[in-house]
């Protein structure tokens, strides 16, 4: 049998790649945003939803500093 993945798993997966190809840069041309066709804000939204961290970001999304 064939596993189905989540849509949160898949779109996880998406971002992350994204992020790697442009070494982090989530908006501006050639950012991982117009990579995804998505404007930066909603990343960033769907970033905080799906617990992946922003790059270069040493804090957590809710600033209380722990990973």
């Amino acid at each position: 049998n064939e596993e189905i993945r989540s849509m949160d798993d898949i779109v996880k997966e998406a971002i992350q790649q994204a992020l790697d190809a442009c070494n982090g840069r989530i908006g501006g041309p050639g950012g991982a945003a117009a990579r995804l066709d998505m404007h930066p804000n909603t990343l960033r939204s769907r970033m905080i939803k799906l617990h992946i961290p922003f790059p270069g970001n040493k804090r957590s999304h809710n600033g209380s500093g722990l990973k």
